[in-house]
This record gives C-alpha cells, structure tokens and sequence, in this order.
C-alpha cells in the first residue's frame, strides 16, 4: 500500500493517505460527527432512503463502503446484511462497530445476528449462495451503491467520496482486488431479491445498466434510487 497505511490513533483505526491530492486520515465514526447524527432512529425516517426501503425489509447491501446506508437500514428497523470487501475499508468498519457497541442502540443492533451482519467479503460470495433458495430465505430488497466517476462540484459532500474513489483505484493500480464488477453484482442481484432491487444513483447519471429498465425511480437533491420490482 505505498498511498495508504493504517495507523493506530486515539480515536480508533484510521487509513492513512499519503497523496498530495488527498491529505489527512479517513476515519470511521457511528457515534458523533455528522454521520453518527445521520444515524439517530429518529433522523433516519427523514433520509431519501427511507422512501425506497421497507422498514422491516430483510436487505443485502452488496456495496457497503462506509457503513452509512446499511446502518440507516437498519435504524429504519430493518434486517441487514452488509458486504464489503475491500482491503482498505473492512477493517475501519469493523474497528468502527466495536468502538460504537458502547451505545446500547448500537450494541443491541450489533450483537443481534437476526438485526445486522456485516460480511468482509465479495457480496458476490454471499448472493450465488442464495441462487435458487426457497423465497423465505432471500432478501426482500438487494440493494446497490456503485462507485461513479466523481464530478467537480460540492467538495465538501464529496470529501468520502474522494477517499472511496482513490482507495479503489490504488486497489485496481496493486492488482489485489478482484472484486466483482457491479454490473455482476446487479444481474446476481436480480435472482436473489424476492420483492426489489434498489439501485443509488448520481442525479444526471446513465442507469447502471441498458436493461431492464427500472420500474420507476425516487429523485432526492442529489441523487435518485432506481427501483427494479422483482
């Protein structure tokens, strides 16, 4: 990882970058800051999500990331499984969710296998395990956040993102990630999910793929969700 080291700090684990482009460390944060705000039960009702996910849905998030769509899901009250496999950012999520078991929200979500699992590997493993399942043992909801070629507007929202789209790149540039490519991820996702696949996508951006075309989409400010009915 000659851009990127871990580093223990008082806070917790942190990823280190060594680009110029990208100073500073990326560190993961449930409890405070803005995204443990965005994590209040209450505050998640009020999320675009919350308009796109059963709130009792059993979901698989195929592209966890950071951790915050999966852990509004399941504030929202729903059953979730979340996949990511990446080197650079399974372990700031695992680190994050035993810092964050000192809250008893948390600590009952975390410690609960039938309200939250988080799985460090390709979502791809998990999904080709529940081709051809009976209906009661798929997700209701498979949902998908792929990665998009950043644009040059609001940086300050776009500071993760910046992070996600350079640790995947130094990722691809080692040769250490073959990971499966959405567009898989998606057409896998199709046969699992029982009632919808939830696709997030950039405002103006194309869909993530030619056909099927979604059966309809929800727009918020700076984005929308595609929604594919199973």
């Amino acid at each position: 990882m000659p851009n990127f080291s871990f580093e223990s700090t008082p806070d917790g684990l942190a990823l280190k970058s060594n680009l110029q482009s990208l100073p500073g460390v990326l560190l993961l944060d449930y409890l405070h800051g803005n995204l443990g705000y965005r994590l209040t039960p209450e505050r998640v009702l009020h999320e675009p999500l919350a308009k796109v996910i059963d709130h009792q849905a059993f979901v698989i998030d195929a592209t966890g990331g950071l951790g915050k769509d999966s852990l509004m899901m399941a504030m929202m009250g729903c059953k979730v499984w979340m996949c990511e496999a990446h080197p650079f950012l399974y372990p700031l999520i695992q680190d994050a969710i035993q810092r964050a078991l000192i809250d008893p929200y948390f600590n009952l979500l975390f410690t609960h296998p039938d309200k939250f699992q988080f799985f460090p590997e390709d979502a791809k493993n998990i999904l080709e395990k529940l081709v051809g399942t009976e209906k009661a043992q798929r997700p209701d909801i498979v949902y998908l956040d792929p990665m998009f070629p950043l644009r040059k507007k609001t940086s300050l929202v776009k500071k993760n993102m910046q992070w996600l789209k350079a640790i995947h790149q130094e990722a691809l540039t080692e040769h250490f990630m073959p990971l499966t490519p959405e567009k898989d991820l998606f057409e896998l996702s199709l046969q699992v999910a029982t009632k919808r696949v939830v696709v997030k996508r950039p405002a103006h951006a194309p869909n993530l793929v030619p056909l099927p075309a979604p059966n309809f989409s929800k727009s918020f400010q700076s984005g929308r969700f595609d929604v594919y009915l199973c």
